[in-house]
């Protein structure tokens, strides 16, 4: 019926299939929180492939102007949660969190640490958005606020960005 070099070839293409069906699965039993966050990761690893396929060419070519520039998913202060969880996830990866510190720490001319922080604040997150924001993510007037607190990644770089230890961090952000 099948020769040898067709059932492995058969074989093969059932066990595909079969780590396919196992991978539905499993992206099938994630909660709705969980399939947001990985839709998030993925958006930040686009961005950031985008950003380092053009340092690379960059490079190549001997163009080597760009490569004081943060990844280009932090080139424009935050609007959005969703662009935040990215952040956050992006942050997450411990090369991301120390070439942004890098990066911050080369532009960031202030060095009073309550000024460099405030500087950081701001350049990092848009003052619109951060009306949505709280430490807690209390509601406000029936409103739900987005719960800032939970940003260990995010806080942990304004910390490390700023000088300033983290209870100087959170009490900068809760006021």
């Amino acid at each position: 019926m099948f020769a040898g070099k067709e059932m492995e070839q058969l074989i093969d293409s059932i066990e595909s299939l079969r780590q396919g069906v196992q991978a539905c699965r499993q992206l099938s039993a994630l909660n709705t929180v969980q399939k947001a966050m990985l839709s998030c990761c993925v958006v930040g690893m686009r961005l950031e492939l985008k950003h380092i396929s053009k340092h690379i060419t960059d490079a190549c070519n001997g163009n080597y102007n760009n490569c004081n520039q943060p990844p280009s998913c932090f080139l424009s202060a935050i609007k959005s949660k969703e662009e935040l969880d990215v952040m956050e996830c992006s942050l997450s990866n411990k090369d991301h969190m120390r070439c942004m510190i890098e990066w911050i720490n080369r532009t960031q001319k202030l060095r009073k640490k309550e000024n460099r922080l405030n500087g950081l604040f701001y350049m990092l997150l848009d003052r619109s958005f951060l009306l949505n924001c709280s430490w807690l993510g209390q509601k406000y007037k029936g409103v739900s606020k987005i719960h800032f607190g939970k940003y260990t990644n995010l806080i942990s770089l304004l910390h490390n960005s700023s000088g300033m230890n983290g209870t100087e961090v959170e009490k900068f952000i809760k006021c």
